[in-house]
């Protein structure tokens, strides 16, 4: 915790920067996981295909909430 703020690390950012994020300004939605399968797609080996999607997005949609900084 940092003034009261939950702190995550990760090696996705520079090192000595850091972001301050409202997870009320970012909106996600996911959507069911789909299986396809195809008896036809290998059928001189006797196998099936398999095919699996899954989609998701993300929007921020209060981009005022959200704060870059770096320490020198």
């Amino acid at each position: 915790m940092l003034l009261d703020l939950p702190v995550l690390v990760t090696s996705a950012l520079a090192a000595g920067s850091g972001m301050v994020v409202d997870k009320s300004a970012i909106v996600s939605a996911v959507g069911d996981v789909m299986v396809a399968q195809s008896e036809h797609a290998y059928f001189s080996s006797d196998s099936i295909a398999l095919r699996c999607t899954w989609r998701f997005g993300q929007n921020i949609v209060k981009p005022n909430r959200i704060g870059k900084f770096t320490i020198a």
